[in-house]
């Protein structure tokens, strides 16, 4: 098997990962049903969000533990225990019997595996963006592959939730067919299983074990910290996309289903092309990364303006161009993730320093976009000018030649 395809199946646990997280959103109604059936309907809704957060901070905890494994033991074990754990779970909620079956059995049950399926989480994508990118010789093309099948978990979540919409009625759903999409959640996983217990091990850790202490502590906060803030505007535009979808829904009477479903096969596309031409222009002096994060800071305001108008025309417009500009962030974050490492306790560091922007400004996200619209629409795109100015100052002052420097992660390595 060669390197492609290799690394085209391995992203498979990519795909089921964004997968569970939007397809858990979208049944979310009908989990607190079935598990939280003795609170009133507001509260047990209020209860099952609540966990979709718990497993987001989770990932921190398993970006630590993940992370140490793959540093300390290799990439391929930390992939292979990640997508066992994974998996384990999954199957597990899909067949868990329900509060009217086991009582308060069921949600403490529930809760538990959403945590461990946050804990796995945490360490599937930054081991995968340390497998992939450190053996990848069209870096800025693999990294847009790491975030493009993230996306496409999100369309297929949607096609999965649409089909069950309008195949089943809700009681149907109750009765058996909510534990379907977590089925197919398996499914996928168990392929992902298989192919990792194939795979080999990393090519640079195996050459730089050779000349290193990978049991050495390193530990770093400021690279933790430089990961998080320069990630933040990738992490929290996902959330702003979804927002302004459902504003445009609502607003004009559009699906919502079929407008997501829409917009997230658009951001597909769009990552991949700015991977390709990211990797075009890598010896000329233009950063596309940069260039997106600029056009995010003096256009997220009045985009946001002219997605809050009455035109619907002119929203969609306005939601497409946000998704072009966000499209060359979101390919570039994992190889920028990368660069801001060094060899030992790569992972750990990437790890921490990852799943801290994703919560911090990805899993807050809903709650401060929720707040800013009641003040006005127009005020959640100030929000996305200043995360990407963070993000932007941050890469100006720790790594002010990404995008277009030649092999430097491959230099990092040898270096290191």
């Amino acid at each position: 098997m060669n390197k492609q395809r290799r690394e085209n199946l391995l992203l498979l646990g990519n795909v089921a990962d964004m997968y569970d997280l939007v397809i858990y959103v979208a049944l979310a109604k009908y989990i607190s049903e079935l598990f939280f059936a003795e609170y009133s309907t507001d509260n047990s809704l209020i209860i099952a969000t609540s966990i979709f957060f718990i497993s987001y901070i989770a990932r921190v905890l398993g970006g630590v533990l993940f992370g140490y494994i793959s540093d300390r033991h290799g990439r391929k074990k930390s992939l292979y225990l990640s997508a066992l754990l994974i998996g384990s779970s999954t199957i597990a909620i899909a067949v868990l019997p329900t509060y009217q079956t086991i009582g308060i059995l069921a949600p403490i049950v529930f809760i538990l595996l959403r945590i461990f399926q946050g804990l796995a989480f945490g360490g599937e994508i930054p081991v995968m963006i340390t497998y992939i990118l450190e053996n990848s010789t069209r870096k800025f093309i693999s990294s847009a592959k790491i975030t493009a099948s993230s996306t496409a978990g999100a369309v297929l979540a949607t096609i999965t939730n649409i089909w069950l919409s309008n195949t089943f009625t809700h009681t149907e759903i109750l009765e058996f067919y909510w534990r379907v999409p977590f089925l197919f959640s398996f499914l996928s996983i168990a392929i992902a299983l298989i192919i990792r217990i194939k795979a080999h091990e990393s090519e640079e850790y195996l050459k730089k074990k050779e000349n290193t202490d990978v049991k050495e502590k390193t530990f770093s906060l400021g690279t933790i910290v430089k990961i998080a803030f320069s990630i933040a505007a990738g992490a929290c535009t996902f959330y702003v996309i979804n927002t302004s979808i459902s504003f445009i829904s609502d607003a004009h009477n559009v699906d919502l289903n079929t407008i997501q479903l829409i917009c997230s096969f658009f951001l597909l596309m769009m990552i991949l092309i700015a991977g390709v031409v990211s990797q075009r222009l890598e010896n000329s002096r233009i950063s596309v990364f940069k260039v997106g994060l600029i056009g995010l800071v003096f256009l997220s305001v009045p985009l946001f303006f002219l997605i809050s108008q009455n035109e619907i025309i002119t929203s969609i417009l306005a939601i497409i161009t946000f998704i072009v500009i966000t499209s060359m962030i979101q390919a570039n974050v994992p190889l920028l993730a990368l660069e801001l490492t060094k060899f030992t306790g790569r992972t750990l560091n990437l790890s921490i320093g990852y799943n801290l922007g994703i919560v911090s400004f990805g899993g807050s996200a809903p709650y401060i976009i929720h707040k800013l619209s009641t003040v006005s629409f127009t005020s959640i795109g100030l929000y996305v000018s200043v995360v990407s100015l963070l993000s932007l100052v941050t890469l100006l002052l720790v790594l002010p030649k990404f995008g277009y420097t030649r092999n430097s992660v491959r230099t990092e390595l040898l270096r290191n």
